[in-house]
């Protein structure tokens, strides 16, 4: 590993709607730390982005009433108007709709079928439609006034589903990962989302949810 690079990321943002104040703090934080490292004589990359698919992006376009890639494209100027007016100075902004991430993904994802980490199965559950995230209910999980489950993190509704979906085999690489963050516990902050990544490596979870855009 060499030390002397420095490599950061932003969330690559949601473009269903506008970038915000939380939108803006997660940025400027990314681009504090790249300035930093720079100032310690690092070779910096500091990537930002968006994330252009899924299915509260498409119902935001229909809700516009425009095609998926007529609506993220439209809302792209807004995200590099803010960064500009804020002085943020990425090397590279990627949008999950280029070319060059599609083949990209399309090599990684040939990558896993080739060594049989992913396969077909079938999924019944509860789906979080802002968060794009499929909720796995045990005593915690909160309810809502009708004593139905919503979402950990927003605390909104969420969408039973059943499907057959696509799975990553994480149990061959459990033991790995598990003795990974054993020895290195640092390497996930804050210090309490250490349990969370110990339960969600004990469990397969699926690659995707299906849906148009």
């Amino acid at each position: 590993m060499n030390k002397n690079k420095f490599y950061i990321t932003t969330p690559l943002y949601y473009v269903n709607s506008k970038p915000h104040l939380g939108t803006l703090y997660t940025t400027l934080l990314a681009d504090s730390f790249a300035r930093w490292n720079k100032l310690l004589g690092k070779q910096v990359f500091f990537l930002t982005g968006t994330d252009e698919h899924g299915q509260k992006l498409q119902e935001a376009a229909e809700k516009a009433g425009k095609a998926p890639k007529d609506f993220v494209d439209s809302m792209i100027p807004s995200f590099k108007q803010m960064w500009e007016l804020y002085g943020v100075e990425y090397n590279k902004f990627i949008r999950t709709s280029d070319d060059e991430h599609k083949k990209a993904v399309e090599c990684f994802i040939k990558k896993l079928q080739d060594q049989g980490d992913i396969y077909k199965s079938s999924y019944s559950g509860l789906y979080c439609v802002p968060c794009e995230t499929f909720i796995v209910v045990n005593n915690e999980t909160p309810k809502n006034d009708k004593g139905e489950h919503v979402c950990p993190s927003c605390m909104r509704d969420l969408k039973e589903v059943s499907e057959e979906s696509y799975f990553f085999r994480l149990s061959a690489y459990q033991d790995q990962l598990l003795k990974f963050y054993e020895d290195f516990s640092h390497f996930i902050t804050p210090k309490e989302r250490l349990q969370e990544v110990f339960k969600h490596i004990s469990q397969n979870r699926f690659v995707g949810h299906s849906f148009p855009w």
